[in-house]
C-alpha cells in the first residue's frame, strides 16, 4: 500500500493571503506555479507525493494524511475535492497574520536592528524616510506578503515612475480586508550568508526543532537551494541568535493561535567599517519553505 503523504504546493498562497476574498489565479499564475512545483517535487523526499495545482491528479488510493504548502481555503478546497480530508488548518486570519511580514515587529527585538530601517504605514512616509536618509544609496523595500522573491524591490533615492506605482500598490487594499498594510524598508546591506532554521508547532504549543541551515539565493533574493550548515560555518553568536529567534517566533504564533510548520531567516553582514553584523530575524514563515525538509530530516516522517 502507498502511504505516502500527498503535499498540495499551492506556491501561490501569499496572493491568497493579499487578497482573500478576491484572488483567482491568472493563467500567467497558474503555468508559473505549475513549473515552480514541478522543480520543487523533484528534491523532496520519497515520503511525500507533490501534489501540482492544474496537472494531472495521481492515483490516491491507500495514500496518507494529506497537507498543504499552505492551508489556505483553496488549498484545503482543493484537498476535499480529491476526496482528502482537510488537515487541521488555522483560520485564515491566523494565516495572514502570522504570515505577513509586519509580523516580524512581534520578534524583531532578537539580535541587532538594521539601522536606518523602518516599516511605513503610507507612501507619504516612505518618501520621507528615504528623504531623512540621503547617504544610503540603495533600499530593499518589502510588501506584507511575498515569497521566492517576489513582493520585494529595490529602491534608489531617485524613484522612477515604476516605484511609485509599486509603493502605492504595497498599501492597496480590498474590499472587506482590515489587514492594515506596511511596507517595510530597509537599506541594502552587504550580506555574506544567509541562514535558516524550521520547525513545528504542534496544536498544543510543543515545538519541534530542526537543524540549522544555509540559504543560498540569486542576485534578486530568491531560493536556490538549502543545504545543512557545516559544522563551524556559523559563529556561536550566530547560532545563539536562530536559536532564540526561532523560539521567540514560536511563542508569538503560539499567542496568536498558529500551529504547523514555521521557519525563521537570518543572515551575516559587513558593515561600512568592515565589521560582521548579524541579522536574527530577516523573515519569518508560517507555512512550508522549500529548505523545511532537508532541516527536519531526523523527526520530520515520525
Amino acid at each position: 500500500m502507498d502511504r505516502r503523504r500527498p503535499l498540495l504546493l499551492n506556491l501561490d498562497a501569499e496572493l491568497e493571503l493579499a487578497r482573500p476574498r478576491s484572488y483567482r489565479p491568472s493563467a500567467a499564475v497558474t503555468e508559473r506555479v505549475r513549473v515552480e512545483a514541478a522543480h520543487l517535487a523533484a528534491i523532496l523526499p520519497a515520503t511525500l507525493l507533490p501534489l501540482i495545482p492544474g496537472a494531472e491528479p495521481p492515483r490516491l488510493e491507500g495514500l496518507g494524511e494529506a497537507s498543504a504548502w499552505c492551508p489556505t481555503p483553496s488549498a484545503l478546497a482543493s484537498l476535499a475535492a480529491l476526496g482528502f480530508e482537510p488537515p487541521a488548518a488555522p483560520s485564515m486570519a491566523i494565516l495572514r497574520r502570522a504570515n505577513s511580514r509586519s509580523f516580524l515587529s512581534r520578534i524583531e527585538t532578537q539580535g541587532e536592528p538594521l539601522p536606518e530601517s523602518t516599516w511605513a504605514s503610507s507612501p507619504s512616509a516612505v518618501h520621507a524616510h528615504l528623504r531623512a536618509h540621503p547617504h544610503v544609496a540603495q533600499w530593499l523595500a518589502k510588501r506584507e506578503f511575498g515569497g521566492a522573491g517576489r513582493g520585494r524591490r529595490r529602491l534608489r533615492q531617485a524613484l522612477a515612475a515604476t516605484d511609485l506605482r509599486w509603493i502605492e500598490g504595497a498599501f492597496v487594499r480590498g474590499q472587506g480586508d482590515d489587514l492594515r498594510r506596511q511596507l517595510r524598508i530597509e537599506p541594502q546591506v552587504e550580506v555574506a550568508l544567509e541562514w535558516t532554521r524550521h520547525g513545528l508547532l504542534r496544536p498544543s504549543g510543543e515545538l519541534r526543532l530542526g537543524e540549522p541551515c544555509v540559504q543560498v539565493s540569486d542576485p534578486r533574493g530568491a531560493w536556490s537551494h538549502t543545504r545543512l550548515a557545516r559544522p563551524g560555518e556559523l559563529e556561536p553568536d550566530e547560532l545563539a541568535a536562530l536559536d532564540a529567534a526561532l523560539r521567540a517566533a514560536a511563542a508569538a504564533l503560539v499567542d496568536l493561535g498558529y500551529f504547523g510548520p514555521l521557519g525563521v531567516d537570518g543572515f551575516r553582514w559587513i558593515d561600512t567599517d568592515g565589521c560582521r553584523r548579524v541579522r536574527a530575524v530577516g523573515e519569518l514563515h508560517a507555512r512550508y519553505t522549500t529548505g523545511w525538509w532537508l532541516g527536519t530530516a531526523s523527526w520530520r516522517d515520525q
